[in-house]
This record gives C-alpha cells, sequence and structure tokens, in this order.
C-alpha cells in the first residue's frame, strides 16, 4: 500500500501542517466559490464551509452567503444554540460529498489539483485537541478524519479508474458514507498518519525551509505502529504553533458595560472590576481561537449576568431579567466615558485604541446628531426612528467603516447593511432603513 502523506487544515490562515504539506486548497474554508440550485433559483458562496453550513440551516441561507469561511462556522454555532440545526449524521455526510463535488468539478483546476495528490492519504489535521474529533483527526489521532475520507472518495470518482489510486479499493472496504461507518482499519490509519505528521512537525520547524507535501510519510503501510510523541514533544510542537502564539493576551485590556440607563450627564461607559474583566478576557479569548462557546458568565452579588460574543466589536450583557446592554473591549490607552457609579465593580484606569472605539463614540455623540429610521416594505407604513441608544450604535458603525451592525428591533435581533440600506432578521420580512439629521 502507498505510504505517502498529505495533511491539511487551513481554518482561515495557514496553519502549521499547511506550512509543511502545502495544500490549503483542501480546506473548507479555503476561497473557492460553490454555487447551489434549488429549484429556478441559485445561491452562490465564498466557500464549502459556507454552503454546507447553508444546507444545515435553509431558512437562513442568504446570511451564508458573501461570508468567509470563520464567520460561516461561528454563524453555525450560534444558530446552533438557538436549537435550530436539523441535520443527522448521516445528513451531514450527504451534504458535505455533494458541496466537495461542487467544489472539484470535473475539469476545474481545483479537480486537477485534487488528482495530482492521487495515491495520497489525506488528513485534516486539527491544530486543537478536542475541538473536531468528526471531520478532522481531533489533533491527537482519535478523530473520524471524514473529510479526508470525503475527499479521497471525491479524488476517486475523479480519476474513475483511469489512473492507479493505490487507497482505492481499500477505501471502499472501508469507509462507508452512505451508512455513517469506519472500519477499525481506518481509524487505526489515521492514528498512524497523525503521528508521523506529528513527528516531522516536531523536527521541522514551520518557519524554517520549505519541505515537499511528501515529507511526512506513514512508515510502511498501516501495518507499523509509529510511538507516540512524548510529552516534551507536546510541549515543544504546542510552544511552535503560530496558532498557539496569535492567541497572547494582551498586557492592557479593559472591558466596560454600557450604563446609560443610569448614566449622568456626559457618563456612558463604566469598567468592569478587574476579577470580572479577567473572566471576560479568558472567555473572549477562547471564543476567538474556537475553543470557547462564545459566552461568559459572571455574578455581581448575587444578580447573574452573561455577556455573549459575537462577530461584530460590541458584545452583549444579559441580566437575570433579561435585559440587554452593550459592553465594549479596549487596549492600550484612551478613556470611554466612565459612568459615575460603580455598577459593574471597581473603577480602574481605562486603557484606549477601543475595539469599538470610545473616542468616536463620543465625536459621534456631538456631532450633527444624523438619525436613523427604518420602516417595512408593507405598504402605506411610514418610517420609524431608532431610539438613541440604538442610534448611537447604528452611526459609530458607520462612521467606523464597518459594513453592517446588529441591533435590536421590535425585540429580535437584526443585521443592518449599509450597503443595502436594509434590516435583515431570521424568519421575517427585510426592513428598509435611512439616515437623515435632526432638525
Amino acid at each position: 500500500m502507498c505510504n505517502r502523506l498529505l495533511a491539511f487544515y487551513y481554518p482561515g490562515r495557514p496553519a502549521p501542517c499547511d506550512e509543511l504539506c502545502k495544500a490549503q486548497f483542501l480546506g473548507n474554508f479555503f476561497d473557492a466559490r460553490v454555487t447551489l440550485e434549488r429549484g429556478r433559483n441559485r445561491y452562490m458562496f465564498e466557500n464549502v464551509e459556507a454552503a454546507y453550513q447553508a444546507q444545515k440551516f435553509w431558512p437562513f441561507v442568504k446570511e451564508f452567503q458573501s461570508i468567509s469561511g470563520e464567520e460561516a462556522f461561528r454563524l453555525s454555532r450560534q444558530l446552533q444554540w438557538d436549537g435550530k440545526a436539523l441535520a443527522r449524521e448521516a445528513d451531514r455526510l450527504s451534504a458535505m460529498r455533494a458541496t466537495l463535488a461542487l467544489k472539484f468539478s470535473p475539469g476545474s483546476f481545483l479537480a486537477r489539483k485534487l488528482i495530482d495528490t492521487r495515491s495520497t492519504f489525506l488528513l485534516e489535521h486539527n491544530s486543537f485537541t478536542g475541538r473536531d474529533g468528526f471531520w478532522s483527526d481531533n489533533s491527537d489521532g482519535t478523530g473520524k478524519n471524514w473529510l479526508g475520507a470525503l475527499l479521497m472518495l471525491q479524488r476517486m470518482d475523479l480519476l474513475k479508474g483511469k489512473e492507479e489510486d493505490h487507497w482505492a479499493e481499500w477505501l471502499l472496504s472501508n469507509v462507508h458514507p452512505e451508512s455513517g461507518t469506519l472500519t477499525p482499519d481506518w481509524r487505526k490509519v489515521v492514528g498512524l498518519a497523525r503521528n508521523a505528521l506529528f513527528e516531522k512537525l516536531r523536527t521541522t520547524s514551520s518557519r524554517l525551509g520549505k519541505p515537499s507535501p511528501e515529507a511526512a510519510r506513514i512508515s510502511k503501510g498501516p501495518q507499523r505502529q509509529l510511538p507516540a510523541p512524548s510529552a516534551q514533544a507536546c510541549n515543544r510542537q504546542k510552544a511552535e504553533s503560530p496558532e498557539e502564539l496569535g492567541t497572547d493576551v494582551p498586557e492592557r485590556v479593559q472591558w466596560w458595560s454600557d450604563a446609560s440607563e443610569r448614566r449622568s450627564a456626559g457618563s456612558k461607559w463604566q469598567p468592569f472590576a478587574q476579577e470580572i474583566g479577567r473572566k471576560l478576557e479568558e472567555a473572549y479569548q477562547a471564543y476567538q481561537s474556537e475553543k470557547g462557546k462564545g459566552q461568559c458568565s459572571y455574578k455581581i452579588g448575587s444578580d447573574p449576568y452573561t455577556v455573549t460574543f459575537a462577530r461584530r466589536p460590541m458584545y452583549q450583557v444579559n441580566d437575570q431579567t433579561g435585559n440587554k446592554r452593550d459592553v465594549i473591549r479596549t487596549c492600550a490607552a484612551a478613556k470611554p466615558e466612565v459612568a459615575a457609579d460603580n455598577m459593574c465593580g471597581q473603577q480602574s484606569r481605562p486603557s484606549s485604541t477601543s475595539v469599538a472605539s470610545a473616542a468616536a463614540m463620543k465625536s459621534v455623540a456631538n456631532s450633527t446628531k444624523p438619525q436613523w429610521k427604518w420602516r417595512s416594505t408593507q405598504v402605506g407604513q411610514g418610517w420609524v426612528s431608532f431610539g438613541a441608544d440604538e442610534n448611537l450604535k447604528i452611526e459609530l458603525a458607520r462612521s467606523s467603516k464597518q459594513p453592517d451592525v446588529q441591533i435590536t428591533i421590535e425585540g429580535r435581533m437584526g443585521t443592518l447593511s449599509f450597503d443595502a440600506l436594509e434590516i435583515t432578521r431570521p424568519g421575517r420580512p427585510p426592513l428598509k432603513v435611512q439616515c437623515a439629521s435632526k432638525l
């Protein structure tokens, strides 16, 4: 049996195995347009991940168009939390296989690149253990590597027996996507492949040299078990990983809560106490590295609160009564307006250069005060002005050149697009928006 191995991951940026094997194009987050047809309608997506997730949450298909793979993955997690995920395991495999067939359509450039991997075992190597044991190898070799299996099946379909593929016959005996089953032999080879890759990553720094895609090998087929890397080797690889290095926590970070309903003149933002701020930052960093669930709960006295992170510069905190307020994260050294009271805990020295700039917020608040309005597409519906807080939030997003902003309207979350000048809401018709200066 051929013993060549090609590993990939590419979570929107090259991972260590991508730098080693140069096979980013195999990843679902890789930019490769895919078009799905439903009846007379055609839906175009920027990558396989967005197209696949849209099939799981079809009522929200338009929200998955024109977004990156990383954004599509995070949006799917938000919808899944709301209980809207519909796909069973067999459906997931069927949808993914159909989507991969579109990405690697016969005669296309990507199809030729996939064919060039003939007789090579394909492994999606996750950079983090415990993140994905279904599509990838789960980083430690215990995962099912279904994405690698489906790619090898797609390659076999493209070859159609015209060219030699040493894995084809063995693959048909050990991988069964129709029933969602994998044999123990498949799982064993996944583990062997992971170990061989890990040893290569351990001995070859991803920042030195340009090893060939075939540098990582499975040692003479699946019969010979390679020794597992030592704990010392694991620690070394983790320390060298660019993804790990990219998740360092900034030295000076401050979290702020909107105290608008309690503010005095000229006051809006107040800092969280240091202990709560540290907890928020840890949860935020976990969310950014896709390890966390995107929420952080804490208490002030006996009152519980939950902060929900999103893909926007502003986040929201819910209290036990269901009330929501905005939260921002700043780092370095300028100062948002600080509330006179101290609802969120002990006041600490503010920092600057906000993700959602507090200085910009003050500038917007003191400017010519544009007023944003919305109306339904129904005939006869008049324009309705946004409240002061939502109006400020919209104008802040516009002034910072964001393409859109999440707002609350009629008790539901929606997304205001500045290009389309409309608000989209899951399961609801869009709303038109306009901007006019206050008199």
